[in-house]
C-alpha cells in the first residue's frame, strides 16, 4: 500500500463531513495522518482522516495576478 497524503496550506479552504472551513494542522507522521478543520458554521477544530477532507484547489497563477 503506498502512502499518499495531500498536504494542506495552513488556512486553506476545505470540505469535510462537518462542512466548510480551513485548514488549521495537519499531521503526516504515519500511521498518525489527520487534517484539522476549523468551520465557519460552528467554528468547531475536528480532526478527520485525509479521505474525508477535500481540498479546495488554490490556483497559485490567480494569486499572482491579484497582487499586481
Amino acid at each position: 500500500m503506498s502512502h499518499v497524503f495531500k498536504h494542506p496550506i495552513i488556512g486553506q479552504e476545505a470540505v469535510c463531513p462537518d462542512g466548510l472551513g480551513r485548514v488549521t494542522d495537519f499531521m503526516d507522521k504515519f500511521p498518525h495522518q489527520w487534517i484539522r478543520v476549523s468551520t465557519y458554521i460552528n467554528n468547531r477544530d475536528c480532526e478527520w482522516a485525509p479521505h474525508n477532507v477535500k481540498l479546495v484547489r488554490i490556483d497559485f497563477d490567480d494569486v499572482k495576478e491579484m497582487v499586481k
